[in-house]
């Protein structure tokens, strides 16, 4: 409003008047706790024309040189916030894009331990296997569950060291989601063996 009476005074020729009420618009902008915003620039650029009119150009020139100044630290500003939204945008998407590999890859290995538990079950229940068989395919298998539920076994194991390692072994298959007739195959025992095994893991 003030900078319409302003223009105003200016339109009426009473270029004093114009002068002193845009000066107040731009000492209040002066003030510690006030910032740039596009209003002072207008000001500022309406003050150095009045002061040509009035061929005070000493003063137009100064109004031009703080409107130079203004400007070029808005601009500084506003290229400071850019490149801060830009580097969050990048790290962002760097996330984004590191966030979707480790999905692919997730993905890829619950594949392969999907694989590696059908395999494991067919062995089992094909035919009767030398220990030494039996523990190289659980040791694949167990190779392949760590990679997709990483430090399981040894954490359960640390929380509840009175688990044998069948009961062990019977929690890493369930929660592979093998069934208590598939578990029952790959320990080459019976479903019972496996019910008691499970009753004594949720008991400890």
């Amino acid at each position: 409003a003030q900078f319409i009476i302003a223009q105003a005074y200016r339109s009426l020729g009473d270029l004093q008047n114009a002068a002193a009420t845009a000066e107040e618009i731009a000492d209040f902008y002066n003030q510690p706790d006030q910032r740039y915003d596009s209003l002072l620039a207008s000001v500022l650029e309406f003050l150095a024309s009045v002061e040509y009119d009035r061929s005070r150009y000493r003063e137009a020139y100064d109004h031009l040189r703080k409107l130079t100044e203004q400007r070029a630290r808005s601009n500084s500003e506003m290229a400071r916030r850019l490149a801060s939204v830009l580097d969050i945008r990048y790290r962002v998407d760097q996330l984004q894009q590191h966030t979707r590999r480790i999905e692919a890859e997730n993905a890829d290995m619950r594949t392969q331990l999907a694989s590696a538990a059908l395999r494991l079950v067919q062995h089992a229940s094909s035919h009767r296997r030398a220990s030494s068989v039996i523990n190289a395919e659980w040791r694949l298998f167990q190779m392949q569950f760590d990679r997709v539920h990483v430090g399981f076994i040894r954490q359960l194991s640390v929380a509840h060291p009175t688990l044998s390692a069948a009961e062990l072994r019977v929690c890493t298959m369930l929660v592979a989601s093998f069934s208590t007739k598939d578990i029952a195959a790959v320990l080459s025992s019976s479903a019972r063996t496996v019910e008691w095994h499970r009753a004594n893991i949720r008991r400890k």
